[in-house]
């Protein structure tokens, strides 16, 4: 398997979330703000449906303990419209996250395959066809499948979490402030374990990433594979980075596993601190509904924080695919037409001379001129070295010399595939970096050495 320049990107990067890469990609999900807002209204109205039930089930049992089973027929009534409720908002929650989704991923999917009909084929020769098209494929599933549940538990988490202390605060005070001094130790927990999380979903992407590089470059090249009997020799090397996928994602699965249990038992520490002093209390005058009500309660407050932990944690996995996309998208093609094409591009659309080109200039090449051209693939590795020549319409020239001698390379260069270190190539005394690249390239025909040839 050979080695490929940025393939290793993940292991340099910061190991804590990025909210300026978040903010970045959430440019991405804008076009769908309708839907992200009928999203997060859901999550509002759903945290005031959940601390209705313990409420509700407070005034059951004070309603049987105290004056009895006669007042129950419109609390029966008013628990049958929560349920349902509830049951219409969790469907409306599925297909609005369903259409988020599916939005996001065709914008994602989209904006990077228009990016690398943009790159030069410098930006190919340095990266694996497996390595991109997971870009394309996996890291935009991965943003798109994060981005509507965590949305709305950014929003559902932080809005019962608030509404339980109000609640509490409103039922008892002391009592409310009992049941949240756990909040602290599920933070502390949330936190760690989010870090642990981060570095091994990293680890765990940039190792499928270099995995899916390999497989592409094995079946590619199966023939030299098998006139060389390297099969023996291949399945070691991809072996070997089947195994490290399986060890990173082990340790994932098995961070992610001790997560919920660790805060769940901090719920609990919760839940039995209510239990206990609002035992003490209903001896003082407590209702035994509200007892009930907290109970449930600090029972409810730690899901918000484990829902919002998770979230983050998968935020955190899910970094590494955001920073592989949005690091394409921004990718700025290193041959492109500058500045001053642009703006003659721009004077030719709005009211530019006729039977001129796009960029105002002539609109067939009559000559070429390689002066003094030099160029290297890689620094100070020079394939051409102050190469000099002229070619005028008519003409028919072969280039004849041994591979790797830059015969394919002179042409790349005139075509702008690979920009020229030093020297000038002139089409008709002017620099073809000053002419548009559309323009250049639609009009030279190259035919290559190793064509490919498209399904269909």
């Amino acid at each position: 398997m050979s080695g490929f320049d940025d393939v290793d990107d993940d292991a340099r990067l910061p190991a804590r979330i990025d909210w300026g890469l978040w903010r970045r990609i959430a440019g991405h999900i804008w076009p769908h703000r309708s839907v992200l807002g009928g999203l997060v209204g859901c999550g509002v109205v759903l945290a005031l449906l959940d601390i209705s039930f313990p409420l509700l089930t407070r005034a059951v049992i004070d309603a049987v303990t105290q004056t009895g089973p006669a007042d129950l027929a419109p609390l029966w009534w008013t628990w049958g419209a929560l349920v349902v409720g509830f049951v219409g908002l969790i469907w409306g929650l599925i297909v609005l996250a369903g259409i988020l989704a599916a939005g996001v991923a065709h914008d994602l999917r989209r904006s990077a395959f228009d990016r690398l009909q943009e790159l030069p084929f410098a930006y190919y020769d340095r990266r694996p066809v497996g390595w991109l098209v997971s870009r394309v494929t996996s890291d935009c599933d991965r943003i798109a499948s994060l981005v509507p549940w965590f949305s709305l538990d950014l929003v559902w988490g932080p809005s019962l979490a608030v509404a339980i202390a109000v609640a509490m605060f409103v039922l008892d005070a002391r009592l409310a402030v009992v049941v949240l001094v756990i909040v602290p130790a599920l933070t502390i927990v949330a936190r760690w374990f989010q870090r642990k999380l981060l570095v091994t979903s990293r680890w765990l992407r940039r190792t499928n990433a270099r995995m899916t590089a390999a497989f592409d470059e094995a079946v590619m090249g199966v023939r030299t594979t098998k006139a060389l009997v390297r099969e023996a020799g291949a399945l070691s090397e991809f072996s070997g980075l089947v195994g490290e996928a399986r060890r990173y994602a082990l340790a994932n699965a098995a961070w992610a596993s001790a997560l919920l249990p660790l805060v769940s038992t901090v719920g609990a520490i919760g839940l039995g601190l209510a239990l206990w002093r609002g035992g003490v209390q209903v001896g003082e005058g407590m209702s035994l509904g509200t007892l009930v009500a907290f109970m449930q309660f600090a029972l409810l407050f730690h899901q918000p924080i484990e829902d919002v932990a998770r979230r983050l944690a998968e935020l955190q996995g899910a970094q590494a695919a955001a920073e592989r996309v949005q690091g394409l998208l921004d990718t700025t093609p290193a041959i492109a037409d500058g500045p001053e094409v642009v703006a003659a591009i721009a004077r030719q659309a709005v009211g530019g001379a006729p039977n001129r080109a796009p960029d105002g200039g002539r609109l067939r090449i009559d000559r070429i001129d390689f002066d003094d051209v030099w160029f290297a693939y890689e620094a100070e590795r020079w394939v051409l070295r102050g190469v000099s020549l002229s070619a005028v319409r008519g003409q028919t020239i072969a280039l004849v010399g041994e591979t790797g001698g830059g015969k394919t390379t002179i042409v790349s260069l005139l075509a702008r595939f690979y920009e020229q270190q030093r020297g000038v190539i002139a089409l008709d005394g002017v620099d073809h970096r000053q002419r548009s690249l559309a323009w250049l390239q639609s009009n030279i025909g190259v035919v290559l050495q190793t064509p490919h040839l498209f399904s269909g």
